[in-house]
């Protein structure tokens, strides 16, 4: 995040404190950045900024360790705490909330790796076939263009919440859904 690293370097922070990264998916190397115009932007600031200097850095899988040892990264710097779950949601009250059987949910940052667009891509097979199936999409993000029109066209079937949904809603989407999809492209210990 090139506005961090602006940020830390225009007021002094990273000299003056020791900065602690969580890496939530920590890529292989070698892969195209897949964000079009905003991951060339991305890119051209990062290196146009000074580097930020990362005294530690935490990953939730040994293999994205692995992979920050293979980039050179010192092992000693690096420690591995898996992602945590989200058991505390279910504390909410949730007892009026009924099961929708012929609801799905995608949960989270709609992101590239997310799978938001596959998911997409099967609604109008899965309309076809069962004609009472609803989406609910909940998390801020950005819908890929080639799906967008997805949306539009079933919007009978797909609510779009694009927002970050509060901790006390979070419980009531998942009562309701009938099954929670997560199609990820690629997984590296995110979620």
């Amino acid at each position: 995040y090139p506005h961090t690293a602006a940020f830390a370097w225009l007021f002094g922070i990273d000299d003056e404190y020791p900065i602690v990264v969580t890496e939530h998916g920590v890529r292989d190397g070698g892969e195209e950045d897949d964000r079009g115009l905003l991951g060339a932007a991305t890119t051209l600031a990062s290196d146009l900024l000074p580097d930020l200097s990362i005294d530690h850095r935490i990953v939730h899988t040994e293999g994205n360790r692995e992979t920050l040892i293979d980039r050179g990264i010192n092992p000693g710097s690096i420690s591995v705490i898996p992602h945590g779950t989200y058991r505390h949601f279910a504390s909410y009250n949730h007892s009026d909330i009924q099961e929708d059987p012929d609801s799905a949910l995608f949960f989270g940052n709609i992101v590239p790796d997310g799978g938001i667009a596959t998911t997409l891509e099967a609604v109008p097979s899965i309309v076809e076939e069962y004609p009472s199936f609803t989406l609910t999409i909940a998390g801020e993000g950005r819908i890929p263009d080639h799906v967008a029109w997805i949306l539009e066209e079933y919007d009978a079937s797909i609510t779009y919440r694009d927002e970050y949904v509060p901790n006390e809603e979070v419980g009531d989407l998942f009562e309701e859904a009938a099954i929670v999809l997560s199609p990820h492209r690629r997984q590296t210990g995110h979620s």
